[in-house]
């Protein structure tokens, strides 16, 4: 029963403003939607130095570690921690701090369990957070300009920059799919469009051709091109293209080989120096590259960066221990597919203050 204004067993009522009332419950459910989480929504405001709130469909990462490398790096560094395990003096403490600032989808948390007595604590960084997204630890942020608190806190850098190579390709694909001939149907023989542009399937294992209400619903989507009809690309922008994502501000995911992507490699590698310790690792994986017919020399201008940067009193940062050639499996196609160079790279410096 609903109380009326005049009824006696509660006294008198106050007149209800109904239309203000209808606004203020709107308002209350929109706070309520815009806050609560659901698949595919895509919050526009993300908090820097926080795990990731994108919550659609993580995209494919076309570089993460390869297997090769990152054993390399899982050998190297339980190495350190073992050598902290005998000297507890030294580094920033008992337990072993890795920080990944270019971490893509994490990989470098399968670091994160102890070791001979000594705990490996690992820091994830990626600037995109739909690639963040994937590991729920990885912070999103700009390895730029890493927080000031992080200063001189790290026993280990290791990490993979941006390949400056095809995959930071951004132009549109407009080729045709190799697998479905750009039908984005696995049917053989599917022209997918009709003359007067309705949709229908008249593929030769379907043996029809009635006109159908959408091509989702009939054809056999294309797991290549994913029934988008056009040649996949295996680059940073198209991956994230798949999900209706677009590149990260401040990222280098589309700079290729040049003076802006070595400008902005620069600006990582001051932001890593200050947030490791005295005497700090780093491991950085990088490789060549094939541009029309000729060797790039990337992992040459790394090295060169490295051994000639300064302080600001003038004194060298890096001392060069080691440069780690790893035999990797390379991709079969592209324009250089037959020219790639063999190798990968692990260049292993420390902090000389």
């Amino acid at each position: 029963m609903t109380p009326s204004s005049s009824d006696h067993r509660l006294g008198p009522q106050p007149v209800v403003d109904e239309e203000h009332l209808d606004r203020v419950v709107g308002d209350l459910m929109d706070k309520i939607v815009e806050a609560r989480p659901s698949t595919g929504r895509r919050p526009e405001v993300q908090e820097p130095w926080t795990p990731s709130t994108y919550m659609g469909p993580i995209p494919r990462h076309p570089a993460k570690w390869s297997a090769a490398v990152m054993a390399e790096v899982d050998r190297i560094v339980r190495g350190y921690a073992r050598e902290r395990y005998a000297h507890p003096h030294l580094g920033t403490g008992q337990t072993y701090r890795v920080l990944d600032p270019c971490a893509g989808v994490g990989g470098i948390h399968a670091l994160a369990e102890p070791y001979d007595g000594v705990d490996i604590e690992t820091t994830a960084v990626e600037i995109q957070r739909e690639w963040a997204a994937a590991h729920p630890a990885t912070l999103v942020g700009d390895a730029r300009d890493m927080p000031d608190a992080w200063a001189g806190t790290y026993d280990l850098i290791a990490t993979s920059l941006v390949y400056p190579n095809r995959m930071t390709d951004s132009h549109e694909a407009r080729d045709a799919c190799k697998t479905c001939g750009g039908s984005g149907c696995r049917v053989n023989g599917c022209r997918s469009v009709e003359e007067d542009g309705s949709p229908f399937c008249s593929g030769e294992n379907d043996g029809h051709r009635t006109p159908i209400p959408t091509i989702a619903q009939d054809h056999r989507t294309c797991s290549v091109c994913k029934g988008r009809g056009l040649s996949r690309r295996n680059t940073y922008r198209h991956a994230l293209d798949e999900v209706g994502a677009t590149v990260a501000t401040g990222s280098n995911a589309t700079t290729g080989w040049g003076p802006t992507y070595q400008a902005l490699a620069g600006d990582i590698l001051r932001s890593c120096a200050a947030v490791l310790a005295p005497y700090g690792r780093l491991l950085l994986n990088m490789s060549n590259h094939i541009a029309g017919g000729v060797e790039q020399p990337v992992v040459e201008w790394y090295l060169d960066w490295l051994l000639t940067a300064r302080n600001d009193a003038g004194h060298r940062v890096w001392q060069l221990d080691r440069v780690i050639p790893v035999l990797t499996p390379r991709l079969n196609q592209g324009a250089n597919h037959d020219a790639r160079v063999p190798y990968e790279f692990l260049l292993q410096l420390h902090r000389r203050h």
